[in-house]
């Protein structure tokens, strides 16, 4: 179970051409966590957490390595 999302990052990756979204997140302990998945995506549990960070304010990061 998630307490609270704590991050949200799209990274995309130029040497191998990919992008990937990350969820950062802890559990009703504080416990953290990572989700992480390819982006964009049709995962529906991934789509859940993106709508719920985006409905909790946490501001999605982009970076590119």
């Amino acid at each position: 179970m998630i307490k609270r999302i704590t991050s949200l990052r799209i990274t995309r990756y130029s040497d191998n051409h990919t992008t990937r979204i990350y969820v950062g997140w802890c559990d009703p302990k504080g416990r953290p966590g990572i989700t992480a998945g390819e982006w964009p995506t049709t995962n529906t549990h991934m789509l859940a957490l993106v709508d719920r960070a985006e409905r909790e304010g946490i501001e999605l990061r982009e970076e590119a390595w």
